[in-house]
């Protein structure tokens, strides 16, 4: 029987469906295989293919690390002018016995602070006695009189008082140091280690003080054994600006800053995690008058301490007769 047209093309179209064997008798061609193709096992290849990720992750990480040890991804902030720091609010942290002024005034009328405290004591045994003497409560009783405070100057409270930051060093120049954090154990070993400047400073005639961003419980409280100077709060954290400097997580991965965690944990400081401090801070020297900022070391990571040498040439060129 001869095939007709029809019939062909029926049969072509049969055999473009790929299968063992078609209907045309003709076995199909399988497609090869991807493991084939290359001549080495699959799992071979996905073992190959993990390892190339793991060595650019790894190689990533390591340049990552390389260069958040350089200076080039730091926080960087304009220098600070004096017109920029003298009009800063300071509120001066009572220390458990009198702020600056206070205890000035009160050398200055008395010749020190003992000899205030006995006259203190005098004074108030004697407003004690009069008040006695002129109500006689064993006889009557009468309500306590409020007390006036016309007989005795008292230290006018934190709360109460703040002064601009040019009173500070207006007369004498001053070294201030801007905490980061009064809990950090680095800031306490670099606020102990300024301090051992003091008796120089004061032969100087250079004050020495402290400015911290926030107060927080009793931190104030156990920051001050470690530094020698008067405390000031900057609510605005002017101190730390003009461009406030944050370090995050990069701090974690610097290789000094590791360093100096072992340095200050060695000398055996310690602190606790209280407060905010991301914000990093500095020490400055500022001249007398209108001398201006003689030296301005800004903390480029945790535990970036000023050079003490440094410091101290710097307070040596105050003119400390500008009044």
């Amino acid at each position: 029987m001869l095939m007709t047209e029809s019939h062909r093309n029926e049969e072509r179209v049969q055999c473009t469906v790929p299968c063992m064997e078609n209907s045309c008798g003709t076995a199909a061609a399988k497609p090869p295989r991807f493991r084939e193709m290359w001549g080495v096992p699959e799992s071979e290849i996905y073992a190959m293919a993990m390892w190339s990720i793991s060595v650019g992750a790894l190689g990533a990480a390591v340049i990552g690390i390389i260069l958040a040890n350089t200076d080039y991804f730091l926080p960087t902030t304009d220098k600070a002018t004096l017109e920029y720091l003298e009009d800063t609010d300071l509120k001066p942290i009572s220390d458990g016995k009198r702020n600056l002024r206070y205890r000035e005034t009160r050398s200055q009328m008395y010749g020190g602070d003992r000899l205030w405290m006995a006259l203190y004591v005098m004074d108030r045994v004697l407003n004690w006695s009069l008040w006695v003497l002129r109500y006689q409560p064993w006889d009557r009783k009468l309500p306590r009189a409020p007390h006036t405070g016309d007989m005795t100057t008292r230290a006018p409270s934190e709360e109460s008082r703040t002064l601009k930051a040019k009173e500070l060093w207006e007369r004498n120049g001053a070294v201030i140091m801007a905490v980061r954090r009064p809990g950090c154990f680095l800031c306490r070993e670099e606020a102990s280690e300024i301090s051992q400047l003091k008796p120089e400073l004061d032969q100087l005639g250079v004050p020495l003080y402290g400015v911290v961003k926030e107060k927080i419980g009793t931190e104030i409280d156990q920051f001050q054994p470690y530094f020698k100077g008067d405390l000031f709060l900057d609510v605005k954290k002017r101190f730390y600006g003009p461009q406030k400097r944050k370090m995050m997580l990069l701090g974690f991965i610097r290789l000094g800053v590791w360093q100096n965690f072992r340095r200050a944990w060695k000398a055996g400081f310690e602190g606790n995690l209280e407060g905010e401090g991301l914000i990093l801070g500095g020490v400055f020297v500022v001249g007398s008058g209108k001398q201006g900022i003689l030296l301005e070391h800004r903390e480029k990571e945790f535990g970036d301490k000023a050079n003490l040498t440094a410091v101290l040439e710097a307070a040596k060129k105050i003119n400390t007769e500008v009044h």
